[in-house]
């Protein structure tokens, strides 16, 4: 589902280094200052007094700052606070757990540019596999009356993602449901969906790849209880009979031919398929397709989005036009801690026309 992000922490003069392994093959991990590849640096453990920290060490929370927020959403000593994508979202992740990079952010962008930009009003979206709710975050910022369903396997995924949509102030319009998609939807949920987003786990059970050793990553990445196959046809049984009807599901590209089988065992059709992949050259990294159940038209010929470069410039911290666009549309936390300290409220943007 995404690669751990890179942590940074300060060393001490004679302290061993910590181990340092290679970097995987995946989507660049988001920062406050754009996503960035790198080697993955897994910390020593750490004293039950330290400090909390963000991932780079000169933005630590100051005491003060942390103690603005409620308790209940502030870091715990296993997790971090961080203020990313263009200091728009508060996010707490995990320290060596499942950590978010640009995939959610890439599903949100491609979803919001199919639906349009602010035009959301009073849909209802299924975030499949929720993770620590970045996409629902990003979907419920960009559409500001929109309803957010959310549902999680894993319960400290669940528990963290019901505090970040609470820093990020989504909490009067989501719910967040712990539950396995191998069993069949609750009827609030079933058939009542306008938008199904999911970013499911990428590997089967059987992959032949080495997995990590916390077991919140491990069910991130690989299937469980609900295959790929399960994962298609809860999002078609979640959708409504009538109005929008739309899936969005980004994947890996090397292995889309499996999630194509999937969408065509669910009975779900293509509509777009877009290329993402870092920077000009790169080949792809991932495919973001868009699916809906339409029987009637099955010559429907799906449409070839332009490839999505992230880094057109080829510089890891800034993306392309639209992608900045889709960023700056969002409104800034209301939160004025940390390098959002000094923000004077009147600097917020509520938003710009990006078209």
């Amino acid at each position: 589902l995404g690669v751990p992000a890179r942590v940074i922490i300060p060393i001490a003069k004679g302290t061993p280094r910590p181990r340092v392994k290679s970097t995987r093959p995946a989507m660049c991990h988001v920062q406050d200052d754009g996503p960035s590849v790198g080697p993955v640096v897994e910390p020593e453990p750490e004293p039950s007094t330290a400090v909390t920290y963000t991932r780079i060490p000169h933005y630590a929370w100051r005491p003060d700052d942390l103690a603005r927020l409620p308790e209940e959403l502030r870091p715990l000593p296993a997790e971090t606070l961080d203020l990313i994508l263009r200091k728009r979202v508060f996010l707490l992740q995990a320290r060596r757990g499942y950590r978010a990079n640009t995939d959610s952010q890439v599903l949100a962008y491609a979803a919001t540019r199919s639906i349009g930009w602010g035009q959301g009003r009073n849909l209802h979206l299924l975030d499949l596999g929720c993770g620590n709710g970045l996409v629902s975050i990003l979907m419920g910022q960009a559409h500001r009356d929109m309803f957010l369903h959310m549902v999680e396997l894993q319960s400290s995924l669940c528990n963290r993602a019901r505090r970040n949509i609470k820093l990020n102030g989504l909490a009067d319009r989501a719910s967040i449901l712990e539950c396995d998609i191998a069993r069949p939807l609750p009827a609030a949920l079933s058939s009542t969906m306008d938008v199904v987003l999911c970013n499911p786990p990428f590997y089967p059970p059987d992959a032949g790849r080495s997995r990590p050793r916390a077991r919140e990553k491990q069910l991130a990445w690989f299937e469980s209880s609900a295959s790929l196959l399960r994962f298609c046809c809860t999002a078609r049984d979640a959708l409504s009979t009538h109005g929008l009807r739309r899936i969005f599901f980004i994947f890996p590209y090397d292995d889309c031919a499996r999630l194509h089988e999937a969408l065509d065992g669910a009975g779900l059709h293509l509509v777009a398929i877009q290329e993402v992949n870092h920077k000009p050259h790169d080949p792809p990294a991932r495919v973001v397709l868009e699916a809906a159940p339409i029987p009637s038209q099955h010559g429907l010929v799906p449409i070839t989005l332009p490839p999505l470069c992230l880094h057109p410039h080829g510089i890891e911290n800034t993306y392309g036009h639209d992608m900045e666009d889709f960023l700056a549309s969002l409104p800034i936390p209301t939160w004025r801690i940390g390098n959002l300290r000094d923000l004077q409220h009147g600097e917020e943007r509520h938003g710009v026309d990006v078209g």
